[in-house]
Formats: structure tokens, C-alpha cells, sequence
């Protein structure tokens, strides 16, 4: 058998990002409905999860730990030390947690 299979994997990440609304069927995300979401819709739906580029770049003024608090900091009602908390145990849940002073070195 020959040819691509292709799944949607970017589309449903696309989608779960609040970057498009959804069109044909609904998608409910941490209570957001996606589908024919408005501007309005999509903003409340960034602001509930976070999404990361598969091309990304940190922020070079910024610290591995400062870069993972910017999506946080968008949450208003959580205390700058919870965001310290999770952003740190973002850090060790991937493998990182001896970067969280790091700086991207600039090319």
C-alpha cells in the first residue's frame, strides 16, 4: 500500500489551540465550544490551555522558568507563587527542571 495516511494531528492541535474554530462538529474544550467560535470564543479558549509551536523559540531575555510562567500569568486568578510552583513542576515533569535559570544563548 502506498501514499500518506494522515490523521489531524495538526488540525485537532490547531483547533485545541484556539488558533481556528472549528467548522463541522463540535468541539468542547475545558468547557469552550469551538465550533463557529468567535474571536471572542477563541481568545477564552487560549486563555484556558496552552499551546506551543513545533517551530518555537524561547524568549532569549527571559529564564526556561520565565518563558513556562507567561501562559500562566495570562490566569489573573492564580497567586505569582502558585505560577512559580507550576511553572517549576512543568519544568521537572518534562526533564528540565535543572534548566529553570537557563538562557537561550543568542545565534
Amino acid at each position: 500500500m502506498t501514499g500518506s495516511y494522515r490523521s489531524g494531528k495538526i488540525t485537532l492541535l490547531t483547533l485545541a489551540g484556539g488558533l481556528l474554530s472549528a467548522q463541522y462538529e463540535s468541539l468542547i474544550l475545558l468547557d469552550n465550544e469551538l465550533l463557529n467560535a468567535k474571536a471572542q470564543q477563541l481568545n477564552q479558549a487560549r486563555r484556558s490551555n496552552g499551546y506551543i509551536f513545533e517551530s518555537h523559540d524561547l524568549h532569549r531575555s527571559l529564564t526556561a522558568v520565565q518563558n513556562v510562567r507567561i501562559g500562566l500569568e495570562l490566569q489573573s486568578k492564580i497567586s505569582t507563587r502558585e505560577i512559580l510552583n507550576r511553572s517549576e513542576a512543568m519544568l521537572e515533569k518534562v526533564g528540565l527542571g535543572n534548566k529553570r535559570n537557563y538562557y537561550q544563548p543568542n545565534l
